[in-house]
């Protein structure tokens, strides 16, 4: 029953890259600002995070067990599988997923509606009770089923980075890579590069769909994977997966998102690694809020008298990414990238910038790639339609009344 109740939310198999006996594992915990041994078995899990029913907790062990096979080879082997071999895809869907999955990415996902919110109460217009209640009770199901909506979201966005290159970092330096309980860590060097700028009036920056997006994800103390867009990016040479790291800094970089990006633990190999210092370097760019919101345009009185209206015509934007003024010695941006940065910043400065020229233009109907993994996400689509009809009805129970609440459960044929 134990096994079953406590569900991770970054596996075993991969954790123990991270530790020194496969049992136990150094940890900096960030809010209390203090260092630990703990017992690997116990982190990053809660209980039932994923449903008593276990149906996504099954899917996600199905993926763990191929994604495991390929990271302790690409580990081992120091080669990454050959591009849209089947073990290529199942590696791509893995990070995705990864990223997705974990408790900050669940609570991002909550914290965005309750922003949502915030922004109809203050308003200086008129917002329909009808609107309100619409958004309240999209917030009270949002808490009930944001995990299971995320791992949702990865398969959904397979298609965004099917054609993004990766590569595989190798670390020569004597500084290990960390990890922690939110390892998959988002960023674009190209339009993440004027923090004044941003926090003038942030623009989305780490869409999976954006210009210049990466992936950072250590997979063990002295390998790391990086899928980013080649169009933006020039990094190595383009024949070769491999990239070797020299520079310590370039590390203690890499380290710094982690540190940024976990919001309980850093987990680290050797107990001799300075956490201590890497908490104090990347301190002045950890963010306090998960994501930030505002609407555009200017919202109108129109736009909140009616609830179906306001959904395609209030506009908002979400923001929720890190900024640490990243600079890798081995990534260089390509000349069109570089126009297109100066293009931006000149935009910004102006409040005239266009979002839509953030994205990356995807094959018309998607890419195709994403066939293999049909049947996992019917099932996934049944099982949370499924749960959300329950959690509609419980929601709505107080505004229907006892009575249609019972005819609406017998009507949906819920038990």
């Amino acid at each position: 029953m134990s096994q079953q109740k406590k569900q991770h939310y970054v596996p075993l198999f991969y954790l123990r890259n991270f530790s020194f006996d496969r049992k136990r594992i150094n940890l900096w915990n960030i809010s209390l600002e203090k260092k630990r041994l703990s017992g690997l078995k116990g982190q990053c899990q809660k209980n039932f995070f994923y449903g008593r029913d276990r149906v996504f907790e099954q899917i996600l062990g199905d993926i763990e067990a191929g994604a495991s096979t390929v990271l302790r080879d690409v580990v081992k082997d120091r080669k990454l599988p050959p591009q849209w071999h089947k073990n290529y895809k199942d590696l791509m869907l893995y990070i995705l997923i990864q990223h997705f999955r974990t408790q900050n990415s669940s609570e991002a996902l909550i914290d965005h509606m309750k922003q949502k919110k915030n922004i109809l109460k203050k308003c200086e217009v008129h917002v329909s009770e009808s609107l309100v209640k619409e958004i309240d009770r999209e917030y009270e199901m949002t808490e009930q089923v944001a995990p299971q909506m995320g791992i949702l979201s990865a398969f959904k966005n397979f298609d965004s980075v099917a054609e993004l290159a990766i590569k595989l970092l190798i670390n020569k330096t004597q500084t290990e890579f960390v990890t922690s309980n939110h390892p998959v860590v988002l960023y674009n060097q190209l339009l993440n590069y004027d923090r004044e700028i941003q926090q003038k009036k942030p623009y989305p920056t780490t869409g999976l769909v954006a210009k210049g997006i990466q992936l950072f994800f250590p997979i063990s103390p002295t390998k790391a994977l990086l899928m980013y867009d080649d169009q933006v990016y020039s990094i190595g040479n383009s024949d070769k997966t491999n990239i070797p790291i020299y520079h310590k800094q370039d590390i203690t970089a890499i380290n710094m998102l982690q540190m940024c990006s976990g919001s309980q633990n850093i987990y680290f190999k050797d107990c001799a690694f300075d956490v201590e210092n890497l908490h104090n370097i990347s301190e002045p760019y950890m963010k306090k809020s998960l994501t930030d919101l505002y609407s555009t345009p200017d919202p109108k009185l129109e736009d909140f008298t009616d609830v179906e209206e306001t959904k395609s015509g209030f506009s908002v934007i979400s923001f929720r990414g890190i900024h640490t003024d990243l600079n890798l010695s081995f990534i260089r941006l390509k000349p069109d990238a570089k126009e297109f940065q100066a293009e931006v910043k000149r935009s910004v400065e102006k409040g005239t910038v266009p979002v839509g020229t953030f994205w990356r233009k995807l094959p018309a109907g998607g890419t195709g790639k994403l066939s293999p993994f049909a049947d996992k996400i019917n099932l996934m689509k049944k099982n949370i339609v499924g749960l959300m009809k329950k959690v509609y009805i419980e929601v709505n129970r107080r505004h229907i009344g006892e009575h249609w609440y019972q005819a609406l459960q017998a009507f949906l044929k819920i038990p």
